[in-house]
């Protein structure tokens, strides 16, 4: 099949890791399909080609408004001339406000049909924290029109499908189909990682991450185990703050701050851990969680994403509770290790790469016979 996959960016190269699940997804169905990727803000314009598909950047970078009907036409007239050198079986968009949007009336010209997936925070609006594109009356029509136009739209998790039907989505139209790790890059440690015990996250220091939360179960847990340790590994707007509230917290010796890890060194820093905290407010999936798994750590977390599907626990939001089960797993080293081994074959069955590109697959078989 010809496949148009439509997404606000994408790899330069396959060394850049724009957003390293799509560049993987991407270049994994390029192995049995045609694959066309039209990218409307990041990187410069351009064509790219590697890993078996092409890549169209549109170049739009950060004109946002009404400037975005620019790029948003830009982007149509290049899948209608590409379309016409070959036609595509169907356009998938990654992100259901402007590239869904884009999709959608790319679609309609074309009479294809249209695989909408949510990528992050387009259906939620937290707006003490700033966070979710729901709360732009702009925005929010633009993905009202685009899951109209769209015959099927994927979440990438139970909690993500619940919220699609939530804004009156029809049940029938939403399917759960997670972005997969690449089970080969992200294995676990052999041996594993030595003692003193040490948790990890990898997120952005952004307020949604809420990483606050994460230090107080950090210092709740060394209470009764000094020796703990936390890796975070990320970069963000809080930083500073956080780094001031980990001395506030008594923690400044027990945290190892990793900023701008490339993604090739991610299963390293994974590696080094031996248990993995989720902290955020909302996620749609999770990628960090699935390959802390994939590695061979068990996760705990908040009750955001897929984490109550895959957590070694059930997931919580107190930091009592959290630094509870955190103890309880690291003061038994023979069930950590079963929630572990556990942990990566369940990603393995259910989120690997190979069963997300099979996923996507069988739905492009599903809309072509439509």
């Amino acid at each position: 099949m010809k496949v148009a996959l439509v997404v606000p960016g994408f790899s330069r190269d396959p060394h850049d890791w724009a957003i390293p699940a799509l560049q993987s997804l991407a270049c994994r169905l390029a192995e049995e399909h045609e694959v066309h990727v039209f990218s409307l803000r990041y990187p410069p314009a351009g064509r790219n080609t590697f890993g078996g598909l092409a890549h169209h950047a549109m170049g739009g970078g950060s004109r946002g408004g009404l400037r975005s009907l620019a790029v948003i036409s830009r982007t149509v007239r290049a899948l209608l001339a590409e379309h016409r050198r070959g036609p595509f079986d169907l356009l998938h968009a990654f992100w259901v406000d402007e590239p869904a949007f884009t999709a959608g009336i790319a679609g309609t010209l074309l009479r294809r049909p249209v695989l909408a997936s949510i990528g992050g925070g387009e259906l939620v609006h937290f707006p003490e924290i700033g966070y979710g594109t729901w709360g732009s009356p702009w925005r929010r029509q633009m993905i009202r029109l685009a899951l109209g136009r769209a015959a099927l739209v994927t979440a990438g998790s139970a909690s993500a499908r619940r919220l699609c039907v939530q804004q009156g989505i029809a049940a029938e139209k939403v399917v759960v189909a997670p972005l997969g790790v690449d089970t080969g890059r992200f294995r676990p440690a052999e041996p594993p990682a030595p003692y003193p015990p040490v948790l990890v996250q990898a997120a952005s220091l952004t307020p949604v991450k809420e990483q606050s939360l994460l230090l107080a179960v950090a210092a709740r847990a060394r209470a009764a185990c000094p020796e703990l340790r936390l890796l975070l590994a990320g970069s963000g707007p809080l930083e500073r703050d956080l780094r001031a509230e980990a001395r506030r917290l008594g923690l400044d010796g027990a945290i190892i701050w990793r900023s701008d890890v490339a993604h090739p060194e991610m299963p390293a820093i994974y590696r080094q851990g031996h248990l993995y905290l989720q902290s955020s407010r909302y996620e749609s999936q999770g990628m960090a969680v699935l390959e802390a798994m994939a590695c061979g750590l068990p996760v705990l977390g908040t009750a955001a994403g897929l984490l109550p599907e895959v957590a070694a626990m059930p997931a919580g939001g107190d930091a009592d509770c959290l630094a509870g089960q955190v103890l309880a797993l690291l003061a038994n080293r023979t069930l950590l290790a079963e929630r572990g081994q556990e942990a990566r074959r369940l990603v393995e069955s259910r989120y690997s790469l190979d069963v997300a590109d099979r996923r996507f697959t069988a739905l492009y078989e599903r809309l072509a016979r439509a």
